[in-house]
């Protein structure tokens, strides 16, 4: 009893020391009869407390650095009836509340209620649960009877944020219900807005799966972090925050650092793909990339301190500075995208535009006075302007992808067509340039037979030097072409890169020498098979190898090391020349890229050499120092996919069966050869070369080219491709389809050195094909060839004892021609007086036009095929025993048995009598 009375006075002093707030039906402001009292350590319970100073609370913000804040006050029902109220505990946001309560009436136990947005929500009282319209986590409700009295201890925890806006007021019920109802039609407002951001993300998201654009991924991305930061927004009827945060609450801090250090990020990387900051606005890019840095270090640092001190700002660096610096972002990507005047661009600025205006003013009163940190933005029903700003953002942002794709599309289409108008132009061209490089190389290589003092051979070594650059160079120009327009492959084949290279490197060993220049290959390989393209891997190496020796000094040195990198071969050429400036290093692999000091140029050997590495997937790159030396390393994948290959040399070897002064001026009487080509200077070349030994006649174009062949038959021709009014390989198809025609072998010239082109020059029938400009020793060679298998095909079948049409061509038409010959000639066998007039008939032929096709084909006459095959058949007849000698000659339309006999001994050898025993 003496105890009770003890904390009775206890209670009764305290109440002397505050005001009792008396209750009304109206609202009531508590805050100038509270008192405060701060703490940091968190040790104090209720009983401590309550012998804590205490001082008046003369502020609703409590902006002090402490977790922990305590106010009490007290209240009186002075009325007569019982009176229930809501009592506001804080604006804004606090993590958690716990209120203590006593009724004067029970002096002995203290009532214990929490609210706050950080406490699972099955820890507050049932009313908060309410599905549709509940209490919100800042309200709690008062009940006191008539006459009483209830004191209060209220605890606030506010480490998660370093300011509190308290609000300590008695709302009537039906206040606070029209408060909630309004409250809740704003929830679902957020619930809208996080929909429709989730719609545009996920719309977008499925574009950069089907486009591959990076700007869809990002602008998806930013959206999902936004949607991912709204969880952590005051509502707890919301479902997303009741799915992550109605039992783990705590969680929040986390999700709400995270989310907007992700926004941030994400917006700049989009910002960085859509504008192409990187190529066109260079301050922006560094910029927004700083922007993303600060971000993740801002984002890092206020977790450390979290987790730490249990704060979640970092006292040095304010939040509000962290957004002021993102809106000078938005300023400064809007000033930079303007001048540009680019029509995609307006669609970044237009939103960049709307969601400064809703933001930047309040960005900025957060900036200039903390303290007031929540200030309220205007609200356009339950949206708020920052609602609405990011919503237009999104949407315009949208938009700008579509209509920057669909540009983006326009202008491929048109890149398209403009890579095939170039491609076009460089063949064409390349054309105009081979036809006039051989009239230039051919006369040099014929003249250099007359030279006879050591001062013309110089003129001439000087001539054909720049005349074979000339050609290397409209090589190069037609293969950066093709590998542009996507027309190059690789012709891989397994070759030991290690063979192939020493081969190489040391094929320059006698222009080195004449610069005093060593050559030192290593490897610790001493075979390394792998899918290459040779001739690529050629191209390669001789660029780098005649740059290295082009740009050293007498008395250098170049190296050339290969190795393994796990599964990659990495090749280091490296030479002691002059070096290249450091400016200079980025811009080599350009086209015709000239150094700095104007006095060389690259041309465009090296832009070729990185394209062709970068076709085989390898990566190439250049260190150098001024004065000192070049190092180029460049690496190829190492794949075992392809067929084993052999080294080919690239040189035309020469055949050692055959001469040139093996040619008798016979030939010239026997062998005609035909020249189709449309410019008369190259058709005067070939005559003069050609006239020293063949029989030569002309065609201007493909179609007089037929005309003549039909009427000539030569045993060769020569015919360029492009032609007007019937091109090479219309030509080569035409006289390879006719009978009369088929068995002449032709060689096409022609300035297309794409393998497609040579495929369809032989898929035409052509024997050879030959590019622009000619060697003439190498057409010299072609046409030797041809005529000595002809030759020989002839010698076989000459005295062939019996004929195989599918043996004697491996061009159809021929093979067709021979087998219907051979019919004919069968189905009359008994007839004696079948006559090479009506064999010509059978095949639409002139007695003598036959007569010059078998000699061709066979080097026989119609008259002595005819008897040829009869005695063939006679001799199966002899061999089967199908009758008489005299019987089967008879049989096979012979007249007379004695001229069968002696006909039959001088084919074969031997009597018919003989041959059947």
């Amino acid at each position: 009893m003496g105890l009770r009375i003890l904390f009775f006075l206890f209670l009764f002093n305290t109440c002397l020391a505050q005001t009792v707030v008396s209750v009304s039906d109206h609202q009531t402001d508590l805050l100038k009869t509270s008192f405060k009292f701060f703490e940091e350590s968190e040790e104090h319970t209720l009983q401590t407390i309550q012998k804590a100073n205490f001082t008046p609370l003369t502020d609703s913000l409590v902006n002090e650095p402490y977790k922990i804040a305590w106010v009490k006050f007290s209240l009186i029902n002075s009325g007569n009836v019982k009176v229930s109220k809501k009592l506001r505990l804080f604006d804004g946001w606090c993590e958690r509340v716990d209120i203590y309560q006593q009724s004067i009436n029970d002096t002995l136990s203290w009532k214990h209620s929490m609210a706050g947005y950080m406490l699972p929500q099955d820890s507050l009282d049932g009313e908060h649960n309410q599905p549709l319209v509940f209490c919100p986590p800042y309200l709690t409700t008062i009940e006191l009877d008539a006459g009483e009295t209830q004191y209060y201890y209220i605890r606030y925890r506010k480490a998660y944020r370093p300011f509190l806006e308290l609000n300590l007021s008695l709302i009537s019920e039906s206040d606070a219900f029209a408060k909630q109802i309004t409250e809740a039609k704003g929830f679902w407002t957020t619930a809208a807005f996080m929909g429709m951001i989730a719609l545009l993300s996920f719309f977008n998201l499925l574009y950069f799966f089907i486009l591959k654009d990076n700007a869809y991924l990002f602008y998806s991305l930013f959206g999902f972090s936004m949607i991912f930061g709204a969880t952590v927004m005051d509502n707890y009827n919301l479902f997303f925050y009741q799915l992550f945060f109605q039992n783990y609450s705590t969680i929040q801090p986390w999700v709400y650092l995270l989310s907007g250090s992700l926004s941030v990020i994400f917006y700049a990387q989009f910002s960085r793909t859509y504008l192409n900051t990187k190529e066109r606005f260079p301050f922006l890019e560094k910029l927004l990339v700083f922007v993303m840095v600060f971000g993740t270090t801002t984002t890092t640092l206020i977790s450390i301190n979290f987790i730490s001190s249990g704060r979640q700002f970092h006292p040095y660096i304010p939040f509000s500075g962290f957004m002021m610096l993102v809106g000078i972002t938005y300023l400064v990507q809007f000033v930079s995208v303007i001048p540009k005047k680019e029509p995609s661009d307006m669609f970044i600025l237009g939103g960049i535009g709307l969601l400064l205006l809703c933001i930047l003013p309040s960005q900025l009163r957060a900036f200039i006075f903390p303290n007031e940190y929540y200030f309220k933005a205007p609200i356009l029903g339950t949206l708020s302007l920052l609602q609405l700003g990011t919503i237009l953002e999104m949407v315009l942002f949208a938009l700008g992808l579509g209509y920057r794709t669909r540009q983006l599309k326009r202008d491929k289409t048109q890149l398209e067509s403009l890579d095939k108008l170039k491609s076009k132009f460089f063949t064409d061209i390349s054309h105009e340039f081979r036809t006039p490089l051989m009239l230039i190389m051919g006369p040099i290589q014929q003249l250099r037979k007359k030279l006879n003092t050591p001062e013309e051979f110089q003129l001439a070594d000087i001539a054909e030097k720049h005349s074979d650059k000339l050609l290397e160079m409209v090589n190069q120009i037609l293969d950066l072409s093709k590998i542009e327009s996507d027309k190059m492959e690789l012709k891989l084949s397994q070759i030991d890169l290690i063979m192939l290279c020493k081969s190489l490197f040391y094929s320059f060993e006698s222009i080195a020498l004449s610069k005093k220049i060593k050559l030192r290959f290593h490897s610790n390989l001493e075979e390394l098979l792998m899918d290459l393209d040779q001739e690529k891997i050629e191209i390669i190496l001789s660029n780098l190898i005649s740059n290295a020796i082009k740009y050293s000094d007498e008395g250098g040195e170049i190296k050339l090391n290969i190795e393994r990198e796990k599964k990659q071969a990495k090749l280091i050429l490296s030479d002691s020349g002059v070096g290249i400036d450091k400016s200079d290093i980025d811009k080599i692999f350009d086209r015709f890229y000239q150094k700095g000091d104007n006095s060389n140029s690259f041309g465009i050997g090296l832009a070729l050499t990185k394209e062709i590495v970068q076709l085989h997937k390898g990566e190439i790159s250049v260190k150098s120092k001024k004065g000192v030396g070049s190092t180029f390393s460049f690496t190829l994948p190492i794949t075992i996919n392809s067929v084993k290959g052999s080294l080919t040399q690239t040189a035309i070897q020469k055949p050692t069966d055959i001469l040139p002064n093996e040619i008798t001026s016979s030939l010239k009487e026997e062998l005609q050869i035909l020249i189709v080509e449309d410019n008369p200077e190259v058709r005067r070349f070939l005559h003069l070369q050609l006239a020293q030994n063949y029989g030569v006649s002309e065609a201007e174009n493909g179609i007089a080219g037929i005309k003549v062949a039909r009427k000539t038959l030569p045993d060769i021709i020569i015919s360029d491709v492009k032609m007007p009014g019937m091109d090479g390989y219309s030509l080569t198809q035409t006289l390879k389809t006719d009978i009369l025609t088929s068995h002449i072998p032709i060689i096409l010239l022609t300035a297309k050195a794409e393998q497609s082109d040579k495929n369809e020059g032989l898929s035409a029938g052509a024997d050879a094909y030959l590019t622009k400009p000619v060697d003439f020793h190498e057409l010299e060679l072609r046409i030797q060839n041809l005529i000595k298998l002809r030759k020989e095909m002839k010698a076989r079948f000459a005295g062939n004892i019996q004929i195989k049409p599918s043996e004697i061509s491996t061009n159809s038409i021929d093979n067709e021609f021979m087998e219907k010959l051979m019919g004919i000639i069968e189905r009359n066998m008994s007839n004696e007086n079948f006559s090479v007039e009506e064999l010509s008939g059978e095949v639409s032929l002139s007695s003598r036009q036959l007569n010059r096709k078998l000699i061709s084909l066979i080097n026989q006459t119609p008259i002595e095929l005819i008897k040829s095959v009869r005695l063939n058949r006679a001799a199966d007849l002899l061999s089967q025993n199908g009758g008489s000698v005299s019987d089967i000659a008879f049989q096979t339309g012979f007249r007379s048995a004695t001229y069968f006999s002696s006909s039959f001994k001088k084919h074969f050898g031997e009597s018919p009598k003989k041959y059947k025993n």
